[in-house]
Parts: structure tokens; C-alpha cells; sequence
């Protein structure tokens, strides 16, 4: 018996062998699991990967579509790519999702400044950035 658990546990401490192995095995093994998506995804990313990275966000932001940090990666990703609307959208989301950080708050309006100077909506543009300098006085 005692041989049978050690081939297994040795098994299993592969899929720990790091981070990318695990969280690979974890979407191999189970259905549905946001966590694990976006984990892959920031990896991914991480690695200067961003074409392959950002499907797992999708996959993981329609598990989990309240997710801050999700919303704030593809709202990232959708603004460098030149879909500014979308990326508003997707900072509007973050921003009020109720247990957003204060920080991502911060960092969601900041980018929604730059995405509606983008499109030459300077009005929201100059509210989104009165709203930055008081979040930042007020910390």
C-alpha cells in the first residue's frame, strides 16, 4: 500500500513542478474554472505571450464576469489594441464591482481617461481625471 501512495504522491508533486504545469493540469483535470484561466492567462502574459495569455482571460472573465482583475487585464488589452469602448466598458465594470480594491479603482479610471481622450471625449476625459487626483488625495 505504501508503495502504491508514494508512485502517487510522486505523480501529483509533478503537477507542482510550477506554476504553468499546475495551473495546465488544473484545466485539464476540471470544468469551469475561472481561477485557473486566469491564472494561466497572467502567465502567459507574463512571459511576453499576450496573444496566447488573453483567451484564458475571455474564458475566465465569462466564468466570473464581476472579476476586477480580469475586467482590468482585457480592458488593457482591448485599449492597446484600439478598441476604446470596449475598454471603457470594461473599467466601468471594475469600478463598480463593490469589492474592487481602491487601488485597481484607481488604476481603472486612470486608464478610462486615457481610452476617452482617445476618442476625442475630452469632457468625460477631464472628469475621469478630476476623479483620480481625489482618489489619490484622499488615500
Amino acid at each position: 500500500m505504501l508503495l502504491v501512495l508514494s508512485a502517487v504522491t510522486y505523480r501529483q508533486i509533478g503537477y507542482w513542478r510550477d506554476s504553468m504545469t499546475l495551473w495546465s493540469h488544473a484545466l485539464q483535470v476540471t470544468n469551469d474554472n475561472w481561477v485557473a484561466d486566469d491564472k494561466k492567462g497572467e502567465l502567459l502574459i507574463a512571459q511576453g505571450k499576450v496573444e496566447e495569455g488573453m483567451p484564458y482571460f475571455y474564458r475566465a472573465v465569462a466564468l466570473a464576469p464581476d472579476d476586477p482583475f480580469t475586467n482590468l487585464t482585457i480592458g488593457s488589452y482591448e485599449q492597446k489594441q484600439g478598441r476604446l469602448r470596449e475598454a471603457i466598458e470594461r473599467y466601468k465594470k471594475v469600478i463598480n464591482v463593490a469589492h474592487t480594491s481602491r487601488v485597481i479603482k484607481l488604476q481603472a479610471f486612470n486608464s478610462m481617461c486615457y481610452a476617452y481622450r482617445g476618442l476625442g471625449d475630452t469632457g468625460h476625459a477631464d472628469k475621469c481625471f478630476e476623479v483620480v487626483d481625489r482618489m489619490r488625495v484622499y488615500k
